[in-house]
């Protein structure tokens, strides 16, 4: 359902900006990494429930599909809650078009300052 997108839609002035946070391709390998770590922290050990297959999840990112997985999203009693989501530039650009201009998308590697991607969108 693309029912916040509508909404925002709805909501935001023309020409103002909305900006939305997602994980991004280095996110999948990073999980990988998580799972063989005996000692993670809290949140690791939900997050590191998502995307188990991580050839499988590069390929969807990579052909430009949104991906997601129940599994993950934080500590151990998140995980039933939340999920986990990593939307491509090229899923924004078609997807999100239909409501907004996609005016910027920011993918830094993962492990920088920030580890997520950031879509701006503006009306």
């Amino acid at each position: 359902s693309f029912a916040w997108v509508r909404e925002c839609s709805r909501v935001l002035k023309p020409g103002w900006i909305a900006a939305l946070t997602t994980r991004h391709r280095d996110f999948f390998p990073y999980l990988a990494s998580l799972r063989g770590a005996p000692d993670r922290p809290d949140f690791a050990r939900g997050v590191a429930c998502a995307f188990v297959d991580t050839d499988a999840a590069l390929a969807t990112y990579d052909r430009g599909d949104f991906c997601f997985d129940a599994k993950g999203g934080g500590g151990t009693g998140l995980t039933p809650t939340y999920g986990e989501a990593a939307i491509p530039q090229a899923y924004a650009e078609r997807v999100y078009s239909e409501f907004f201009r996609t005016v910027h998308f920011v993918s830094p590697q993962y492990g920088q300052h920030l580890d997520q991607a950031v879509i701006v969108l503006q009306k």
